[in-house]
Formats: C-alpha cells, structure tokens, sequence
C-alpha cells in the first residue's frame, strides 16, 4: 500500500527500488494498455480508421480500406482525423479516470496516467513526422 505522503515523492537512486516501485509498474501497463486500445480500434474498424502507410516523402498518409481490411488506393484524410479523435476520446477518459475515480492505492490513477501518456505521444506525433 502506498501512503498519501508518498504520491509524489522523490526517488532516492536505489534503482532496484525504482524499477520495483508499483507506480512504476501501474503506469508501463497503463502505457500498455492504451497503446493496445489505439491498435484494437484501429484494426477492427477499418472503414472508421482506414490503413496507414507512408508516402514517397516519408508523411504517413490514410487509404480507404475494402471490405477485407486490405488497402485500396484512395488516400481520405478524413481518416487519420478519426484517429486523432480516438486519441483525445482516450486522453480525456484517462484523465477523467485520475480525477473522478476513487482508488485508495492510488496505482489505478498511474494506469491511467500510462494511458493518456500514450494517446499524447501519439497524438502528438502525428503532427510532427521527426518525433516517428
């Protein structure tokens, strides 16, 4: 269990301690978990997400996916819009986790921290192809 006190403090350079820290450990499945939720809802719902590759000039781009899940070669940048929107759709129920949901060992708020780590990175990369 971990006290209030504890929450925010400082590690001490142990780093056996660090790594067997159950925040630590919260927030990497967290991280895990919503990194396997943006993958989840991108691959089961193709027609919403569409396929994504990268064009001559390294820019990721979306294609319209057939009725197998296969590309075709019709570019809609309607879909990485959609994927943008799962992304802060995660982000804000990450947070709204940490804020509204009670939890007495605080860890559930570090997985939830993880998660919105993750769809930031994400987000973020999107909009700027050197961080790729």
């Amino acid at each position: 269990m971990i006290n209030q006190n504890q929450l925010l403090s400082k590690p001490d350079g142990n780093i056996m301690g660090l790594l067997q820290d159950p925040r630590l450990s919260a927030t990497a499945v967290g991280a895990v978990i919503g990194a396997a939720v943006e993958k989840t809802a991108y691959t089961s719902n193709r027609a919403m997400f569409g396929v994504a590759s990268r064009d001559s000039s390294g820019n990721v781009v979306y294609y319209r996916a057939d009725s197998a899940g296969k590309a075709t070669s019709t570019i809609d940048a309607k879909l990485g819009t959609n994927r943008q929107l799962l992304r802060l759709g995660i982000m804000v129920g990450a947070v709204a986790c940490i804020e509204y949901v009670p939890d007495k060992s605080g860890l559930l708020q570090y997985g939830c921290l993880g998660a919105a780590s993750v769809a930031a990175a994400h987000f973020i990369q999107e909009f700027f192809p050197a961080l790729r």
